[in-house]
């Protein structure tokens, strides 16, 4: 049976019989699987090898004889069935369920063997190293729906197996499935499923293989039938001697099944062992805390293999199988459709534009059964359908949108901070990087919403790439903060009395930074332009005035330039409260916008010769008093009203620009100059679901 790799196993339908058992033999393929038990060991004095391979020469070769004769699959199999019913070396024989024919010598070892062939319609290729997916066509992605947490978590281990039993022909998903788990940080032992390797599975937070799986009776437990799973090590009598022991044990059994398509009338079959249950058992597999499991093998649901893997001591979390005999291409496809999906890594067909971020595996299943990708039915076979088992898990944190506030959440925090909103669990990570600096401090609000404190000044930590790495390594998307730094420079004419030329300005070093980053909200879904974002000068800015001319007559009698400290209500400045200046940023429009306000800066006068001393007040925005958190009543109520520059790239840059007062009467003006933008989203907008 090819695993989800070719047409394995399956039931199949088609009208031929199939003979269980021959007329030594006892039962055949009925009953149910023995989840967590092998065929148990061999009795009495092991048969030699050479007769062993002596019987498995015959099978071989008469099945190639009816495969040049153009026997039909299923009524092939029903012939080589009825041969292998003759061989006087088997005790027993049988065909399971799942179509896999099996022998039994005198010792109670096994020979399997899988006729489960390649379909005609099935011509893999590779190109430029990788097989090709697939197309489709996307339909209306559903309508955008709240985060759920439900005790939502990351696979809790870093550690993934990749594993492979079948030649370049097949054009096998394995490849672009390591490249996906290793971008995402996941440590992959992949390559050729050798019995070795096998005997290595600890720990796994990801556990995939593309492979054949058979079944046979089991000798010890009438009624059952137990499962064995196709390496990649060739059955020899040389390996016999080298894996006696795994042998003797029911360990391992001697399967032959095809490992790559099929030339004219000359098969690629090839005999390996095939591990079983006791082999897992033995071997001690053990997987971590919301693991996934992708069996990638012909009724690798329905044969024990997946439930194998779900009831061991430290079980796998969340398993993949098929229910009957797959289709290579719709096993091989589904298979990179859920892990680039499930990884958010976009290296899969169909590519999405401007990338995308990872999602819960119970949300790329249903995207796949929306497409018909869970489907793997084959026309000799009948349906068969790809059966996910477990809880929902992710394969990696995903961050979808950040929300910056510069004087923190509460009115008595003065850190800025961030709300991260995704699917981000409430394990907390092992870093959360800026800009590839770790954050100070980290909180899980709940599943889907994180609070973090963001550095107050430009410089490390500041801004950039945002990403979550878990303490296994995993990690997730890596959206951008984007931070501007620009000139801002109020000028005005505080006084209005005739001859007056007394003129205040203030200067403005300004920082700030938003998410303008686009996102997905659902799997495939449409790329979701943020709205309009409003954003506070960071602590880090600064803000200086000055006071220049005189009225007729007078002369300055205290300084006339200081610092203007930020935020309002500074009372223990001696010139004044302090100022505030927000952005509005709409990259839909392609626009931003100013607010700027400050509290009173009083300069003293006086009128020579007389002593008498006076005070004149550079008046401020009369229409606030105190300022709330950045929205969009800031720029309704303020000095300088929001003005669209027009025609702006995605980074938001603004070379010059002059905006005029609300009170022009009194010549006031707002000029931005060289306010430029840092770590912002490229035009092509790569960047942007990364």
């Amino acid at each position: 049976m090819i695993g989800v790799a070719l047409i394995a196993a399956g039931c199949g339908g088609g009208g031929v019989s199939l003979p269980v058992g021959n007329g030594n033999s006892g039962g055949g393929g009925a009953g149910t699987v023995d989840v967590l038990t092998g065929p148990g060991p061999t009795i009495g004095a092991p048969v030699p090898s050479a007769t062993r391979y002596a019987a498995m020469d015959k099978v071989k070769t008469k099945y190639d004889q009816l495969v040049a004769a153009g026997v039909a699959p299923l009524e092939r199999e029903a012939q080589l069935a009825t041969y292998m019913g003759t061989l006087p070396e088997f005790a027993k024989t049988g065909v399971a369920p799942d179509g896999t024919l099996w022998g039994q010598y005198a010792d109670r070892s096994f020979y399997m063997f899988s006729d489960r062939a390649v379909p005609d319609d099935f011509v893999a290729k590779r190109e430029g190293g990788r097989a090709p997916s697939l197309g489709f066509t996307s339909p209306m992605a559903p309508a955008p729906r709240p985060l759920a947490g439900n005790g939502l978590e990351v696979v809790n281990g870093g550690q993934a197996y990749v594993f492979e039993t079948f030649d370049g022909s097949m054009g096998t998903p394995n490849e672009e499935i390591t490249e996906m788990l290793e971008k995402r940080g996941y440590n992959v032992a992949s390559g050729p499923a050798t019995v070795e390797a096998l005997r290595n599975v600890k720990n796994a937070g990801v556990f995939y293989i593309s492979t054949h799986g058979g079944q046979a009776s089991h000798p010890l437990n009438p009624g059952k039938r137990f499962w064995s799973m196709w390496t990649a090590t060739e059955a020899t009598p040389e390996n016999d001697v080298k894996y006696q022991d795994d042998i003797r044990a029911g360990r391992l059994v001697v399967f032959q099944a095809e490992y790559g398509k099929s030339l004219g009338p000359f098969t690629y079959s090839e005999r390996r062992y095939a591990i079983t249950a006791d082999w897992v058992k033995h071997y001690g597999w053990s997987f971590t805390d919301r693991s996934v499991a992708f069996i990638n093998c012909c009724w690798s649901d329905q044969g024990g293999f997946t439930a194998a893997l779900r009831s061991l001591a430290r079980p796998a979390s969340t398993t993949f199988g098929w229910d009957n005999a797959a289709h290579p291409e719709k096993a091989w496809r589904v298979a990179r459709y859920f892990f680039d999906r499930g990884l958010g890594t976009n290296l899969a067909e169909p590519k999405m534009p401007g990338g995308m971020r990872p999602f819960t595996t119970d949300e790329v299943f249903a995207k796949e059964q929306q497409l018909g990708f869970t489907d793997g039915s084959t026309t000799i076979y009948g349906p068969c359908v790809l059966v996910k088992q477990g809880v929902n898990t992710m394969l990696a944190p995903s961050i979808m949108t950040m929300e910056v506030y510069e004087r923190g959440i509460e009115p008595t925090q003065v850190k800025p901070q961030m709300i991260l909103r995704g699917l981000l669990g409430k394990t907390l990570p092992k870093a959360l990087t800026i800009g590839g600096t770790p954050a100070t401090s980290v909180v899980a609000i709940s599943e889907t919403e994180w609070l973090v404190t963001l550095a107050s000044a430009p410089g490390p930590g500041y801004a950039g790439q945002v990403q979550i790495e878990t303490a296994a390594g995993i990690k997730s998307n890596a959206p951008l903060l984007t931070s501007w730094s620009g000139s801002f420079v109020y000028d005005g004419a505080p006084v209005t009395t005739e001859g007056n030329n007394v003129r205040g300005k203030i200067t403005i070093n300004g920082h700030f930074r938003a998410d303008l980053h686009k996102y997905r909200e659902v799997v495939d879904g449409p790329l979701v332009t943020p709205g309009a974002r409003y954003t506070r000068a960071s602590a880090g800015s600064t803000a200086s005035w000055s006071i220049t001319g005189a009225m007729p007559g007078w002369a300055y009698v205290t300084a006339t330039s200081g610092q203007l400290p930020y935020g309002l209500r500074q009372t223990g400045s001696p010139h004044g409260d302090g100022y505030i200046l927000d952005l509005r940023l709409d990259r839909g429009a392609g626009t931003v916008g100013f607010a700027f306000s400050y509290l009173s800066t009083n300069v003293d006068y006086t009128v020579p010769p007389a002593p008498g001393v006076y005070t004149i007040v550079i008046p401020r925005d009369n229409l606030l008093l105190s300022m709330p958190l950045q929205t969009p009543d800031r720029f309704s109520a303020t000095l300088f009203t929001p003005k669209a520059v027009g025609n702006l790239l995605p980074d938001l840059t603004v070379a010059s620009q002059v905006f005029n007062g609300m009170v022009p009467q009194m010549g006031t003006k707002l000029t931005v100059s060289s306010l430029s933008a840092n770590h912002a989203p490229t035009a092509n907008k790569e960047e942007d679901a990364s």
